[in-house]
């Protein structure tokens, strides 16, 4: 006789209703089985909000540069500082007048990206009256800017620095409150790069390059620790940190002279910059890939334009094995941290050909008997590199130097070794039994740490 199991019952207590994670459910709120809409970027609010922005901008420049020709180049300059005023202002009154934060936010963006404009205008004054290099260039005429009296420049420099200070500590107050005080000085500093009298281009992409890497970690070290620095506003925040790199990157480009050094310092700060994002916290696989692939062609340039810089200092065969050795440090950094299979394999097979095509191209421009030796000697340890990652690109591409190696400077070994007496037969011959001994008696302890070192090597890349 089968037996019914009845509900147990809490005596002396009512049954409770039964509540269901839907009950707590908000109305017109995204719950777990209904997703929340996609938030598109080109939608009506945010078009109108971007048009009536620029509008309001392109109205207040209007107003501010009528009579722009009038007066000197420091009321020009107090009339540009009025318009980072006037954005301030008409973000207040979006704010507090008609409560609107997101068209407010507009405002204290554009506030934001001014000020590093207005640094590069005082720059240009301090530079009118004590340039250190003496460098000239071709300005068009927006960007002639001279200053006649050179006591008004350290006022102006003094006020107008005052004043940008507290718009950029109150505009990153309004997109990342925790990070504003440490955005706000990283920011100030950042653009007082711009002040620096230096027009030469090798100085100017130096400072571009020294910039960005402290805006790097400037922005690695805030990220750890806000969170609020992860949404669109903060996002925006940490990219504002780059205009001042940006600015003397594209001015030293465009208004002077460049020379190879420079274009490899910019190169290098671009390749910084791909890095700098692809190692970000929070980033898709898919963005990541794209920045790493992207990495291997201006790691590409950037070897190019370095071998073009040591044309004065190295001897032209010597350049194609050196561009191939500043590719293979580059993209070997590309190899280490990329994610999929194939572009790990895809950067390993580049390095191996342009190491290979490098060392065979300075033995063919070179004859000495020094070429020969670095082609056998980089080819040797793409073998080792082939047994210490498993893969097949670098033995082939090593064999092949090991031949191109013994096909030119065999020659010059067996001519020296014909005309050499027995004494440098005997050393020869000596040395061989030494290294043989003691290949024998320390090979299996050297085995064992090539496969310790394998191991470690094989569990980075799988991190």
């Amino acid at each position: 006789m089968s037996s019914v199991s009845q509900p147990q019952m809490n005596h002396g207590i009512p049954d409770q209703p039964t509540v269901t994670p839907h009950a707590l459910d908000v109305p017109g709120e995204p719950t777990d089985m209904e997703p929340a809409p996609r938030d598109t970027v080109f939608t009506l609010p945010r078009i109108l909000r971007f048009a009536g922005a620029l509008s309001v901008v392109s109205a207040m420049s209007l107003f501010l540069l009528q009579g722009w020709s009038e007066g000197n180049d420091v009321m020009r300059y107090l009339k540009l500082l009025g318009q980072t005023a006037l954005l301030c202002a008409g973000g207040l009154a979006l704010s507090h007048g008609l409560r609107e934060t997101k068209g407010a936010r507009v405002f204290f963006g554009l506030a934001l990206l001014s000020i590093p404009a207005n640094f590069t205008i005082l720059g240009a004054l301090i530079y009118s009256i004590a340039p250190i290099d003496g460098v000239t260039g071709s300005y068009p005429a927006f960007a002639q800017w001279t200053i006649g009296d050179a006591s008004a420049i350290g006022l102006t420099v003094v006020l107008a620095t005052a004043a940008l200070a507290l718009v950029a500590r109150f505009c990153f107050a309004v997109m990342a409150r925790a990070s504003a005080s440490s955005l706000a000085m990283g920011f100030l500093l950042l653009n007082a790069v711009l002040l620096v009298p230096l027009r030469a281009s090798t100085f100017a992409a130096a400072l571009a390059l020294v910039g960005a890497l402290a805006a790097m970690v400037l922005t690695r070290r805030l990220t750890r620790h806000d969170v609020a620095l992860s949404t669109p506003e903060g996002r925006f925040a940490l990219t504002a940190l780059f205009a001042p790199t940006l600015i003397i990157a594209v001015r030293s480009l465009a208004f002077y002279d460049v020379s190879a050094l420079a274009i490899t310092l910019v190169l290098a700060t671009g390749f910084a910059g791909l890095r700098h994002l692809a190692t970000l916290p929070s980033r898709g696989e898919r963005l990541v890939t794209f920045l790493n692939g992207l990495s291997l062609p201006l790691a590409a340039l950037t070897a190019l334009a370095a071998a073009a810089s040591l044309e004065r200092v190295l001897y032209g065969e010597w350049l194609p094995a050196a561009a191939s050795l500043v590719f293979a440090a580059l993209a070997g950094d590309v190899a280490r941290r990329a994610q999929p299979l194939w572009l790990h394999r895809l950067s390993i097979g580049l390095i191996s050909t342009a190491l290979a095509l490098g060392f065979i191209g300075s033995a063919l421009l070179n004859s000495a008997l020094v070429a020969s030796a670095a082609l056998l000697f980089v080819g040797l340890l793409l073998l080792g590199a082939s047994a210490l990652l498993k893969r097949g690109t670098p033995a082939l591409s090593g064999s092949v130097m090991i031949i191109a190696a013994m096909l030119h400077g065999g020659p010059s070994v067996l001519d020296a070794l014909m005309h050499a007496n027995w004494m440098a037969l005997s050393a020869l011959g000596v040395t061989a039994v030494i290294a043989g001994s003691i290949l024998e008696r320390r090979g299996s302890e050297w085995g064992g740490l090539l496969k310790q070192w394998q191991q470690r090597v094989a569990t980075s890349l799988a991190a």
